[in-house]
């Protein structure tokens, strides 16, 4: 399994995030983790998502 994407949402207070993962060239799978509590209930609008390597950038939250 690999990951086709990851990308964080959400502010530093309700850190969110969301992988996209495929299987011999078929997607495989979704996975969306709430890393300051639980997950979302809800899957964030596309202009919500931020590259992972944001999470490691203060100015970006």
């Amino acid at each position: 399994m690999n990951i086709l994407a990851d990308f964080i949402f959400g502010t530093a207070a309700e850190l969110n995030g969301i992988f996209i993962y495929e299987q011999g060239g078929v997607l495989a799978g979704l996975e969306v983790t709430g890393y300051t509590g639980d997950a979302p209930k809800n899957l964030p609008q596309f202009d919500a998502l931020r590259p992972m390597t944001d999470a490691f950038s203060q100015k970006d939250l």
